[in-house]
């Protein structure tokens, strides 16, 4: 048989930061599964050109750097099927948005 006892205001003050330790690991684990099914359902996510998982989290930081990289996206298959009326301003965004989404999780 199990018997509770009454909780000590000084436990549940203890155990206050992990609580709301994992509801923000709940609520970010929400939001990017919202991001991701928003990006999916739109169809609004660009394919990754090459893998850098550390690095590739960072956004171009010049206009050589963003050219770069709008560049080696022409030279993959979604550009020429999907994308190839979109100009670097609209890489940007997108781009931009990825990155976004990418360091939020």
């Amino acid at each position: 048989m199990l018997v509770s006892r009454p909780v000590s205001a000084s436990a549940v003050k203890s155990k206050k930061p992990v609580i709301i330790w994992l509801i923000t690991g709940c609520v970010m684990i929400a939001c990017m599964v919202i991001i991701g099914g928003i990006t999916r359902l739109t169809e609004s996510g660009l394919s990754i050109t090459e893998w850098k998982p550390i690095s590739g989290a960072i956004p171009p930081m010049n206009d050589v750097a963003w050219q770069a990289e709008f560049d080696a996206y022409k030279r993959i298959p979604e550009y020429s099927l999907m994308n190839a009326d979109m100009d670097l301003s609209g890489f940007k965004r997108i781009l931009g948005n990825t990155c976004t989404a990418t360091g939020a999780g």
